[in-house]
């Protein structure tokens, strides 16, 4: 009798924090975070970026309603995309349906560049692409502002060191001052600060993580799927002279369940050191 009434108390527990978990991961927040650069120009004092990341689009046409909503309300003056547009359990199709409604979204920001994710495929890259997407395929894009510089490249997944050594290679103007002034490399994964050239990037923008997506009090995230290991769910980190910057992201994966880990797209702010 004892037991069959703690099983039924457990499956009520169970069910009460699924809708919970349910709840909050459909509950997008905007957050801001504040990135003192020391190479950055003084013109690009006040420069603010949108990074989104981990869309993981599905036929939840509601949530796509909600971010896009989001975005629409916040100025910003470059939109960076961190990838993984689709959704493992949801065909490309999906993706590129709801992905097509955010276009109205986008068009509102001056420049978008975004990098593709490990659960997109190239066919997918392309059609995004064909939206009007600008994808870095270990590129690198120089941004000017007055007589500033910046530069935004973009780590193709996966990762090669001939890749990221392409994309933030630097190069002298015809004055023999070395550009850009400064660099940000958007990258799906953390771990790509492990590949050696990702150290001439002063500001690494990244996601994949899900913030852990479940995180448990003193614990913190249950897992990150990444190399860095889960003290690197999310938030801002230095290495070095590099800083490291990684967002919860938007969807989730495997069930859209979140835990003390609400989905994120953060305003970012960048300001010169003093």
């Amino acid at each position: 009798m004892w037991k069959r009434l703690l099983l039924l108390l457990l499956v009520l527990l169970a069910a009460l924090w699924s809708v919970f978990a349910y709840r909050e991961s459909r509950h997008l927040e905007v957050n801001h975070q504040e990135i003192v650069l020391a190479r950055l120009h003084p013109d690009f004092e006040g420069f603010r970026i949108l990074l989104i990341s981990d869309l993981h689009l599905t036929e939840d046409s509601a949530f796509t309603q909600q971010l896009q909503d989001r975005m629409e309300s916040i100025p910003a003056d470059l939109l960076l995309i961190a990838g993984d547009f689709k959704d493992l359990y949801y065909d490309e199709k999906t993706a590129m349906s709801q992905l097509s409604r955010l276009l109205v979204a986008f068009e509102k920001f001056p420049q978008v560049y975004a990098v593709n994710g490990n659960v997109d495929t190239t066919q997918m890259v392309r059609d995004v692409e064909a939206m009007g997407i600008r994808v870095l395929r270990n590129e690198r894009e120089i941004l000017k502002r007055g007589q500033g510089t910046l530069g935004i490249a973009g780590a193709f997944y996966p990762y090669s060191t001939a890749g990221l050594e392409r994309s933030l290679q630097r190069f002298q103007d015809e004055r023999g001052v070395g550009l850009p002034d400064c660099d940000i490399l958007l990258a799906h994964s953390p771990d790509v600060i492990l590949w050696g050239p990702a150290s001439k990037a002063d500001l690494i923008l990244a996601g994949h993580t899900h913030g852990g997506q479940v995180r448990l009090p003193v614990v913190g995230a249950v897992t990150t799927r990444t190399r860095l290991g889960r003290h690197y769910a999310s938030g801002l980190f230095k290495f070095g002279n590099i800083q490291l910057f990684i967002t919860r992201g938007v969807g989730t994966t495997f069930l859209p369940l979140r835990f003390l880990c609400p989905p994120e797209i953060v305003v970012i702010t960048l300001h010169r050191a003093r």
